[in-house]
């Protein structure tokens, strides 16, 4: 057997600037197992309400470990009830400290962040991957 450890963790759904307060329903279990300085987590949730809408960027706090490196990318496993823009070719996330951040690769090659504003009630959001920790 492999040693190492493993557990849930709190997705916590945020706006870089502003948080603002999103109440969230989990899907599944938002695992993380953890091996050595390798981290794979994953979790999926759907928006339930909003009591104050955030501002900036799209993130997603809580993660069980700071990652070791600036940027490590994860997978984007399922969106729904999202406002895309209609050039949009698909999108990233990627994880920075202790925050999943996401961004809009479009048809022109541009690369924006997603705002937190694109959210709304219903939108669902999974999200799974593996990233690299200092300890």
């Amino acid at each position: 057997a492999i040693a190492g450890v493993s557990g849930t963790w709190t997705p916590v759904l945020a706006g870089s600037s502003t948080a603002g307060s999103y109440t969230l329903s989990l899907l599944g279990s938002q695992t993380y197992w953890k091996i050595g300085k390798l981290v794979y987590l994953r979790c999926r949730f759907f928006v339930s309400s909003i009591a104050t809408a955030g501002t900036g960027n799209l993130v997603i706090k809580g993660l069980p470990f700071s990652v070791a490196a600036d940027i490590d990318a994860l997978s984007i496993i399922r969106t729904s009830l999202v406002n895309w823009d209609s050039d949009t070719a698909f999108i990233s996330a990627y994880v920075s400290g202790s925050t999943i951040n996401f961004a809009v690769n479009k048809i022109n090659g541009l690369v924006p962040v997603i705002k937190i504003t694109m959210i709304t009630v219903l939108t669902e959001l999974g999200v799974s991957g593996c990233y690299l920790t200092n300890s």
